[in-house]
């Protein structure tokens, strides 16, 4: 299958990224493009290597959006938005590693004092079996 079809499609989307510094928003657009083999794995059908790109996407979305404003964003709201962000790891990756309470209530006190670029690396971490 030409994975180049989803390479594009991932650098087309500005979401991903749109709440991002520059340096930040570059980092997660080579991590999702090295994680395209990855989610595609197994697939056959464009439609279905589709889909996983979708939740990929989905994912990276989230990510940008958590890691943006974890500073601002109250800590039960960034907990809802951990336990959010697993079940999107879950959906691209086929699997996610089981995150208890207790550690996404202490990412949620330790996000906000964060750099960008170690929000998004600690989110990405947090999931990966």
């Amino acid at each position: 299958m030409d994975t180049q079809i989803f390479v594009d499609r991932l650098l087309e989307v500005e979401n991903l990224t749109s709440d991002l510094e520059d340096a930040e928003a570059k980092w997660l657009l080579e991590w999702g493009l090295q994680q395209i083999p990855l989610v595609i794995e197994g697939y056959t059908e464009e439609e279905q290597a589709g889909e996983q790109i979708h939740a990929l996407m989905s994912f990276m979305r989230r990510i940008n959006r958590l890691a943006a404003r974890r500073a601002s964003r109250p800590v039960e709201t960034i907990l809802e938005d951990l336990q959010a962000l697993q079940q999107a790891y879950a959906q691209a990756f086929g699997q996610s590693r089981l995150v208890v309470q207790v550690e996404f209530e202490a990412a949620a006190q330790q996000l906000p004092q964060t750099s960008t670029l170690e929000a998004i690396q600690f989110l990405i971490g947090l999931y990966q079996p």
